[in-house]
């Protein structure tokens, strides 16, 4: 084991071949690590955001409508990719029962989770789903732009909207290494 010094202040130990900073050390902007270092496995890579304002309609059932997609391009062809959708409240009239949330990487489902509406009080023909969210670990094995997709439709061929145009859709991709 060796301890690394700068005027008598111990910034870095040595271990088995393992450098360790002290918790104290600063590091100035522009701070670059050498291209040996390893990082552990479970470590965050890069992470992408998006979020969408609409109000959304769909009056097909036989078809997913795409409401937020968001692109990332890995660093690493063994990395994960953690997948985070949330979706805001929905709604729509004359009895569509449930809707399903697909999830998709360049066009191909990965996911698809069914949401069930419970019906209002005011109106038997009404029906709404809380807000929701979808998690996904995917293994693309790809260092290629990957296109992620959140789809939604209904069981029946009726509009479902959100509530209003301030209702946020967001799709959160945080590549992870392994």
């Amino acid at each position: 084991m060796a301890n690394f010094k700068l005027n008598g202040v111990t910034v870095a130990t040595e271990s088995g071949g393992t450098v360790t900073l002290d918790s104290g050390v600063a590091q100035a902007a522009g701070f670059t690590i050498g291209a040996g270092t390893v990082f552990p496995a479970g470590h965050v890579i890069q992470t992408v955001y998006n979020a969408e304002l609409d109000e959304f309609g769909s009056a097909d059932a036989s078809a997913f409508t795409t409401v937020v997609s968001t692109v990332i391009t890995p660093k690493k062809s063994t990395s994960k990719i953690l997948v985070r959708a949330s979706l805001p409240n929905l709604w729509t009239y004359n009895g569509a029962s449930h809707c399903k949330m697909r999830l998709t990487r360049n066009t191909g489902a990965i996911g698809v989770s069914e949401m069930y509406m419970t019906s209002r009080a005011y109106n038997s023909d009404d029906w709404d789903i809380s807000a929701t969210t979808m998690e996904y670990l995917d293994s693309p094995a790809s260092t290629s732009a990957l296109t992620y997709d959140v789809d939604i439709k209904t069981s029946s061929a009726v509009q479902v909207y959100w509530p209003n145009s301030t209702s946020l859709m967001s799709l959160t991709l945080t590549e992870i290494a392994q």
